[in-house]
């Protein structure tokens, strides 16, 4: 073992920074996103200043764009949340999209989209086996499309994006 750290004590979710400079962590409960210097030489984590989360009671998972820009976080149970980065620090930004229900956030290889699978089938308003869908603006705030969410097939819970 190279490392133990303390982290959020609930289970939650991970994402690393494309330039592989930021670990980011989260977890129901806590209301706060852990964030982690890692070392370039020996891959080691620091603790670094965590950034407050936008509803104060926790999120279970965490998706990093591609391009480093911005963060999405699902908290409070069921709220779709952007923030801006910089430097490892997160800022909330935009529209917080209540009734969004997902366990993976997907963003598309060009940082343009936002994707999240909505599996649950005792969602509030019986919802389930959708899609919800957003652009993402500049500064790394959400969209939603107009005909947003769309139907997804049986218990959809996650999405991955190929090159070709």
């Amino acid at each position: 073992m190279v490392q133990t750290i303390a982290g959020p004590l609930t289970e939650g979710g991970i994402a690393l920074d494309p330039r592989g400079t930021f670990l980011y962590a989260v977890a129901s409960g806590t209301n706060s996103i852990m964030v982690y210097r890692i070392n370039s030489y020996t891959g080691i984590l620091t603790p670094a200043t965590p950034s407050p989360l936008a509803e104060q009671s926790g999120a279970y998972t965490i998706s990093i764009a591609p391009d480093g820009k911005s963060a999405y976080t699902i908290e409070d149970n069921n709220d779709l949340v952007s923030y801006a980065l910089n430097n490892g620090k997160l800022t909330p930004v935009g529209n917080i999209y209540t009734h969004v229900f997902g366990q993976r956030i997907a963003v598309d290889p060009t940082s343009s989209f936002v994707y999240v699978p909505q599996a649950c089938s005792n969602c509030p308003g019986g919802v389930y086996n959708v899609v919800n869908e957003f652009s993402i603006g500049s500064s790394g705030a959400l969209t939603k499309f107009p005909a947003s969410p769309v139907a997804a097939g049986t218990t959809p819970v996650g999405i991955a994006f190929t090159t070709q």
